[in-house]
């Protein structure tokens, strides 16, 4: 649960989740979803295709024309257009989607694909990649996270995906988009989370906090842009870097010197940058901790799950 009391949820296709929804009549069931993912978050499972009243199994969907707006097509039923089908499903589901607080989508999907959908000429013939439909809506207003099982296939993808989730996650439940000092409060207490994504962007959204306060109710696009950028070893030292110099209170001197061992350690490339949380965890107890160092290392209870989830090795999903 997080500080507020709620579970995550997050949306997720149906077929990952080992239902027999798919065209084909089979599931594309994603172990490691169904089993430490589902143990620590609530999933919710989306179908646009059986959603608008497709059978299953079916004929198989393409997608067709400009990659910005493609047309779903159905082939083997005279190119039965499906487009406005899918869309409206999409937007008939706001309500409900925007209860969720991130999507994970299936790959390739003429519906759920996220920019990796094969893009078919008026008469065949790839002529690149796009979007399925469902998906390039529910970026369109969503506001949340939005990744594929194709990109969660090692644990640091899987732990960026956690945080970002539960960043807007926090956003949300503090209220940020009301209240411009709300907004200021979020993104000081979760400073180190965030400068890790890019110092300028970060002062960018310390700077907007007033327009943030504009927001509504939804994570603002600002936020989700900044975490869309990867949060790299380099950013992730120059925070602990700072957490050692300006957000740890007085520490004896035997203490210091292995908080300054375990950083420095990672910066050799000895250990990977959860490994080197979990050191600091245990020099560093909560109690006397200011909020961005307590945010960093040691999460609400929400994200620690997630992020456990994530460090369990990969089952080997089938494709």
């Amino acid at each position: 649960m997080t500080e507020t009391g709620t579970l995550i949820r997050l949306g997720v296709s149906q077929c990952l989740l080992g239902d027999a929804v798919r065209y084909d009549g089979r599931d594309k069931r994603h172990p490691w979803i169904c089993g430490p993912l589902a143990a620590a978050a609530e999933l919710v499972p989306l179908c646009p295709e059986t959603g608008i009243g497709l059978p299953v199994p079916r004929p198989p969907i393409v997608l067709r024309g400009d990659r910005a707006r493609p047309e779903a097509r159905v082939p083997a039923q005279g190119e039965r257009d499906l487009s406005t089908a899918l869309r409206a499903h999409a937007r008939s589901q706001r309500a409900r989607l925007q209860a969720l607080d991130g999507f994970i989508l299936k790959a390739r999907s003429p519906s759920c694909g996220l920019d990796d959908v094969p893009l078919l000429g008026p008469h065949g013939g790839r002529r690149g990649t796009t979007s399925g439909l469902f998906a390039a809506e529910l970026r369109t207003w969503s506001g949340r996270p939005l990744v594929s099982e194709a990109g969660l296939s090692t644990p640091a993808a899987r732990r960026a995906f956690a945080e970002a989730v539960h960043l807007c996650h926090q956003w949300r439940a503090m209220a940020a988009g009301r209240d411009p000092a709300r907004a200021r409060a979020f993104l000081q207490r979760y400073r180190l989370l965030l400068m890790a994504h890019g110092r300028r962007r970060y002062r960018a959204l310390l700077a907007a906090a007033e327009r943030l306060g504009e927001a509504g109710d939804g994570c603002p696009g600002a936020l989700l842009a900044l975490l869309r950028h990867p949060a790299t070893r380099r950013r992730r030292l120059a925070c602990l870097r700072r957490l050692q110099r300006q957000d740890l209170p007085p520490l004896d001197p035997a203490r210091a010197r292995q908080v300054a061992q375990a950083i420095e350690g990672f910066a050799a490339g000895d250990r990977d940058h959860a490994a080197t949380l979990a050191r600091l965890r245990r020099l560093l107890p909560t109690d006397a901790l200011p909020p961005p160092a307590r945010a960093l290392l040691h999460p609400e209870p929400a994200l620690a799950r997630l992020l456990a989830a994530a460090g369990n090795p990969e089952p080997g999903a089938h494709d």
